[in-house]
């Protein structure tokens, strides 16, 4: 039968209480506190706003009496589970936990309408690629405030979670899955994964604040913000084994030029029909720039010293997987793209500018029909006074049939003037290179030739005009005022009276 609590007093024990029957909860008041353990296991419906509070807490499914309107503290001094579905029938108008033990979900829902705050470890050991676990928020936002685990053997359950606050935030501040800062490939061949194997977030807006291990996709549908819980640096990893990682949205930085985006999509078994790839749906750092942006699909490297996460890109043919950039990318230091393929998107029909005012810009792909450079017409490289094009990438452009000149250019200082109204130009350099590049050998005059192995792929260069010395005085004895003669000896060098 039903057990009811009315709405007038609480329910408190020196010990511990257990409701083991088969029949539901009504819980009218709004608290059950335990000195010791806490156990409800019949489906339990809150006509309150409510606390249970206890050493440790084992709950069955939970529903609001009235859907959206009660909300649920879980105060667990040691350890809490939810053992059933929550909100399934009436939504929590709010879920929390307090800040000690720890919560382990054993169930595929939780669902409310308001806020959902996990402020202490968060374990989920149900849900699966196919049904995964899903946190769902209506109209609030979900914090997961500390560390989220799969549970032992996740891979093996492809234990998979989706979280989902369609009209608010979801923050992720706590790692996610095994960290792999840091963690040699031979060492975390023998740890224990607790890594989700799908990890699905999607939201208005998306905060990273720690690094996110998946064994498959991770996708993120929103806006998403980079940036630090205090404690972990400014590098955000995000690493997908046999593996995807999406973006469907914008990237953005939390604080201008501060936090590196660095994200990989690796296989140990490039013959299992997955093929990595990260995908840059959207656009990154229009708004606020990165520091850096790094994206490697591939391979994990095997030599004895190579990180967890490594991808092998030499030799040229051992590189596999794909990276799309599908909107335009502003940073402050480097960009790295590293793949088989390197697809450049559609982009709304405009072409796909990749920026950085101070770094280097690179792009590796296989050297083949089988990889390279993707609608690389679609491309535009724009570089700042400091910023600079690796070599490899200068190659990579050619040897998909494109010139550089119409996709790489330099902005500097283009326009300026100085006090001596001097143009300053670090634009037209790049030319210049590409110049000396294409006619390395040739004899013509008017032609700079450089060697290939002195091409600058970093330079600002003056060009323009300067004054020259003054002139000599003239035969009329008054002294003579010299014109303008280019910095590469061309032009007249007149005297006037």
């Amino acid at each position: 039968g039903l057990f009811t609590k009315a709405v007038a007093g609480e329910i408190s024990v020196v010990g511990d209480f257990t409701q083991d029957g088969v029949g539901g909860v009504s819980l009218a008041n709004q608290s059950v506190r335990a000195g010791g353990d806490l156990s409800v296991r019949g489906a339990t419906t809150l006509t309150n706003n409510f606390m249970f509070s206890a050493d440790e807490l084992t709950l069955g499914a939970i529903d609001s009496g009235t859907d959206g309107v009660y909300s649920l503290l879980l105060d667990a001094r040691v350890f809490a589970e939810l053992a059933g579905p929550v909100g399934q029938v009436g939504r929590l108008s709010a879920l929390s936990t307090g800040t000690s033990g720890a919560l382990t979900i054993a169930t595929t829902l939780v669902s409310t309408t308001g806020n959902q705050d996990y402020n202490v470890p968060l374990t989920f050991t149900a849900g699966s690629l196919v049904s995964p676990l899903v946190l769902r928020s209506q109209g609030g936002d979900i914090d997961l405030g500390r560390t989220v685990s799969a549970g032992v053997d996740s891979k093996g359950a492809t234990r998979s979670v989706s979280i989902q606050a369609p009209n608010g935030n979801v923050y992720v501040r706590g790692q996610v899955g095994t960290s792999l800062a840091g963690v040699r490939f031979g060492d975390y061949q023998s740890v224990t994964d607790v890594n989700p194997y799908g990890f699905s977030v999607s939201a208005g807006d998306i905060w990273l604040f720690a690094d996110v291990t998946t064994f498959e996709q991770q996708r993120y549908d929103g806006s998403v913000h980079i940036g630090n819980n205090g404690s972990n640096g400014f590098t955000r990893l995000l690493v997908s084994l046999d593996p995807t990682v999406a973006f469907t949205g914008t990237i953005n930085d939390t604080v201008p030029g501060t936090h590196t985006l660095d994200v990989r999509a690796v296989t140990t078994n490039p013959g299992n029909g997955l093929v990595p790839a990260v995908v840059f749906g959207g656009s990154v750092g229009q708004a606020t720039p990165l520091l850096n942006l790094l994206a490697f699909a591939g391979v994990q490297a095997s030599d004895p010293g190579a990180f967890a996460g490594n991808v092998a890109f030499e030799p040229p043919g051992a590189r596999f997987g794909t990276v799309t950039i599908g909107g335009n990318v502003a940073t402050v230091g480097n960009q790295t793209y590293v793949g088989g393929s390197v697809q450049i998107g559609g982009n709304a029909g405009q072409p796909v500018s990749l920026y950085s005012e101070s770094g280097t810009v690179r792009l590796l792909a296989r050297p083949d029909g089988t990889g390279g450079l993707v609608n690389g017409g679609n491309l535009r490289i724009v570089l700042g006074d400091r910023a600079n094009l690796s070599l490899d990438t200068f190659e990579l452009i050619r040897l998909s049939g494109l010139d550089p000149a119409n996709i790489v250019e330099y902005l500097g200082r283009s326009g300026e003037a100085d006090a001596a109204d001097v143009n300053l130009f670090a634009g037209a350099d790049l030319q210049w290179v590409l110049t000396g590049m294409e006619n390395q050998g040739k004899t013509d005059s008017d032609t700079e030739v450089m060697a290939v192995t002195d091409v600058l792929v970093s330079a600002e260069v003056e060009v323009g005009s300067m004054q020259a010395a003054e002139c000599e005085s003239s035969s009329d004895g008054q002294d003579g005022v010299s014109a303008n003669q280019n910095l590469d000896g061309s032009g007249s060098l007149e005297c006037a009276p």
